[in-house]
């Protein structure tokens, strides 16, 4: 069983992802050939990773888009997969 980043929550996991919440016109930033990308963490919960690892990133994404889950935190929110889904 994997270990949750708080007590409070299943969420156990990060996923270093491009936001919901910035504008895709200001999704980086650039400075003369430097490029910085502005990336958000993304929690999820242990069978949200075992689906990444079997379906892959852009299937996990499309689940979660689909529970409605954005890049607000929410330490309680239900898993978007479950654990039959992620094998």
């Amino acid at each position: 069983m994997s270990r949750s980043l708080d007590p409070s929550t299943r969420l156990s996991s990060l996923l270093v992802v491009a936001s919901d919440l910035v504008p895709d016109e200001i999704d980086f930033i650039e400075s003369g050939a430097a490029r910085l990308d502005l990336l958000t963490l993304f929690p999820i919960h242990p069978e949200e990773l075992d689906y990444k690892v079997e379906h892959g990133l852009d299937a996990l994404m499309a689940a979660l888009g689909a529970a409605g889950v954005s890049d607000v935190i929410d330490p309680a929110r239900p898993s978007a997969v479950t654990s039959s889904s992620a094998n």
